[in-house]
């Protein structure tokens, strides 16, 4: 099943009230919070960042001039297998 949810992280646990048993994986933006709402409705759940927030937030630490090197050297974050 795929969600699409832009809600707060305290409705998390509609999903769970609506028979949502349990959730493998989570790809999310980095919320603070979000990741420990998730973990407390389903605790086996694997929490995420996705690529896009995970380069984002990485660049926000980094002059303009180092941005391609610093995608270059996460690349193998986002594509690694495990």
């Amino acid at each position: 099943m795929w969600v699409w949810s832009t809600e707060p992280a305290r409705r998390d646990d509609r999903h769970q009230n609506r028979g949502v048993a349990d959730v493998l994986m989570v790809v999310c933006d980095g919320l603070t919070g979000l990741s420990d709402a998730i973990t407390t409705v389903w605790p086996a759940t694997i929490t995420q960042i996705c690529m896009v927030h995970l380069l984002r937030n990485s660049f926000r630490y980094a002059g303009r001039r180092h941005w391609d090197p610093i995608a270059k050297a996460l690349k193998p974050v986002w594509t690694s297998s495990e």
